[in-house]
């Protein structure tokens, strides 16, 4: 899959749904500052028209290079992603959700990096600021210095932190995105740490110093909904084939599985925490429970934060108990191999 255009380094792809007012902050952060070889695409899968109208107003306003797309019936969150990359020109591609932004300077710095990229780096991965709803700074995620990650590296560090890559931080060739056929349908709720996990052991990645974007965390976030036991069993079914595959080793793909499933689960309840809303974080610890992570042992890194919050949500655990264990009986029955076997 070559370049469409040879006059379009990057494309920057936004998948809208339905939420105009942040769409247009997305869109603001892209537009205000027109780069040579950069287009916009954004697929909307909006069920009304205030999104599209937001949307075309903005974009003819803009200097740039644009396309905008509605998708009619709406092709699904995974979908929307692939249309992106469908409809994308550049030869690098950027998806930038609807609820995340780019910093001043952020399309001249990502559009440098790509134009100055050697040949066989195939991704590139910049440091993010999470930020709240009102744009509150919460943590800054980034790397001190440039660095390329093999294949080998890469995949671990992706394994052992569910929070590695943020989504708006990576910048993907094309390329790459044509060698591993995109997002898949079944992995819905893991579809960013599926492509991820394929696309890292195939190329590696270039960890780069500059921070680019904002990283939403907010309660009307599509990631808000992920933390159930669908999502553990698919977030186990990526460890499987990595270590059916022998892309990790039996003693990297246990270790790796306890430590990212310790920290999905902990980062989902302290969102619920921040929200004040103890109910919903014991919600989620109870995922803690389910076979194929009780089977797992303690995480002795992550130990300290879960028996943090254990203590604080104790009070609402009979009140989630039911559903907890509604969730629990949901989960696809799997044998549990013994410990250090492969799962």
């Amino acid at each position: 899959m070559g370049r469409k255009s040879r006059d379009c380094l990057l494309s920057i792809c936004v998948p809208a749904y339905g939420r105009p007012e942040l769409v247009a902050r997305t869109l603001r952060s892209v537009l205000e500052e027109p780069v040579r070889g950069v287009e916009i695409v954004v697929s909307d899968n909006s069920e009304d028209d205030a999104s599209e109208r937001v949307c075309r107003a903005m974009l003819d306003l803009g200097s740039g290079r644009h396309r905008y797309v509605r998708n009619r019936p709406n092709v699904g969150l995974v979908g929307n992603h692939n249309r992106c990359i469908e409809l994308a020109a550049g030869e690098w591609m950027l998806i930038l959700h609807d609820d995340d932004y780019l910093l001043t300077g952020a399309v001249r710095t990502i559009a440098d990096a790509a134009e100055k990229a050697d040949d066989d780096c195939m991704a590139m991965l910049f440091g993010v600021k999470v930020v709240d709803a009102d744009g509150r700074l919460l943590k800054r995620q980034f790397f001190g210095s440039e660095r390329r990650l093999q294949p080998d590296e890469a995949l671990r560090h992706l394994m052992r932190n569910s929070s590695f890559v943020r989504p708006p931080a990576i910048v993907v060739r094309r390329a790459a995105y044509g060698r591993l056929g995109g997002f898949a349908e079944e992995m819905q709720g893991t579809i960013d740490i599926d492509m991820w996990s394929r696309l890292f052991p195939a190329f590696g990645v270039c960890c780069m110093p500059q921070v680019t974007a904002a990283y939403t965390v907010h309660p009307a976030a599509l990631t808000t909904g992920v933390f159930e036991a669908g999502t553990i069993a698919r977030l186990n079914s990526i460890f499987d084939r990595l270590a059916r595959e022998d892309i990790l080793s039996e003693s990297d793909a246990l270790r790796c599985r306890r430590e990212f499933l310790h920290q999905f689960i902990l980062g989902g309840a302290y969102r619920r925490i921040r929200e004040r809303d103890l109910q919903g974080a014991a919600r989620i610890m109870r995922l803690f429970a389910l076979p194929h992570v009780r089977s797992l042992g303690v995480s002795f890194r992550w130990w300290p934060v879960r028996a943090a919050f254990s203590l604080l949500t104790a009070g609402s655990r009979g009140a989630s108990a039911a559903n907890g264990a509604a969730s629990i009986a949901r989960e696809p029955r799997r044998a549990i191999p013994p410990r250090g076997r492969r799962g």
